[in-house]
């Protein structure tokens, strides 16, 4: 299709790569250019393909391939995966643009949940206005002491709760 979303996506399970590619294939206005099961290969995809999107699971290479990866190639990135040694911010972190958990079952209605899910999260992902990323300024070095507050028994309230939220900032507006 002319206005299709172009995608690559890239996961280390053969059957799990064949599934998405084959029922996002079936969405209209998607379209996925390229797979690739290896690190090398979504690097040499990325480029050969062209994608407007790239879905990756992040058991290929962990988040530190991720923030390599976000940091060559300016396209957008949402993390799929099954490793429960990654969460959402840590993705987000390292440039992905959104994170899902894969399906954790065969049952059909969850299947089809699961990428109509992915339909939507990539038609967003196209949009996406990709900055720059942020490093974090270090602390400059002074050779006056710190005051750091002292806090002794009794000091503290249990009645009072600070809640700290992100909306359109993202994890970035945490560290600001």
């Amino acid at each position: 299709m002319a206005n299709s979303i172009k995608v690559l996506a890239v996961d280390n399970s053969p059957v799990f790569l064949n599934y998405l590619s084959t029922a996002l294939n079936n969405i209209d206005g998607i379209d996925v250019v390229a797979t690739a099961a290896t690190v090398e290969t979504a690097r040499e995809k990325v480029v050969s393909a062209a994608p407007d999107v790239v879905t990756l699971d992040v058991d290929i290479g962990g988040i530190s391939f991720l923030k390599t990866f976000t940091s060559f190639y300016s396209v957008p990135v949402v993390v799929v995966t099954d490793s429960q040694s990654v969460n959402s911010v840590d993705a987000m972190n390292a440039g992905a643009v959104e994170f899902i958990r894969k399906p954790s079952g065969t049952n059909k209605d969850e299947l089809d949940k699961f990428i109509l899910r992915m339909a939507t999260i990539i038609r967003y992902a196209r949009i996406t206005k990709l900055q720059p990323r942020k490093t974090a300024a270090k602390p400059a070095i002074t050779s006056q002491p710190v005051a750091t507050p002292i806090i002794t028994a009794g000091s503290f309230r249990s009645d009072i709760v600070i809640a700290l939220g992100a909306s359109t900032g993202g994890t970035d507006a945490l560290v600001e």
